[in-house]
């Protein structure tokens, strides 16, 4: 719910950090409030930082294929080794697992 309100704050969103405000926004914890606070006065945030470098980049690209969350890329790193699109589209390819209309034609990415 909070993440959903920050969107809808993004015009002020600068003020009421700047205020130390957020915590008035309904859903805006305590949590969220210093992580965001971090990220609007810094412009980076270490934490997330921290988070990101945990994971291979290549499978976080492959949260950009429509269709393809979470739970199911873990399944596919965990059970398959599998880490990047390119690794993804080999092991379809080579029958590793079922090609879906998903996946049928190599996604056209900006990398």
């Amino acid at each position: 719910m909070g993440p959903e309100r920050l969107k809808i704050l993004k015009k002020n969103l600068e003020l009421l950090v700047r205020e130390n405000r957020l915590l008035e926004v309904p859903g805006i914890g305590a949590h969220l409030a210093e992580k965001v606070s971090i990220l609007v006065l810094t412009g980076h945030l270490p934490y997330y930082e921290e988070l990101k470098s945990s994971f291979p980049d290549g499978l976080l690209k492959l949260f950009t294929i429509p269709g393809l969350e979470g739970k199911k890329i873990k399944v596919l790193h965990e059970e398959l080794g599998i880490k990047s699109i390119d690794e993804l589209y080999e092991a379809c390819r080579k029958g590793r697992l079922p090609l879906s209309p998903i996946l049928e034609k190599r996604p056209k990415l900006t990398y």
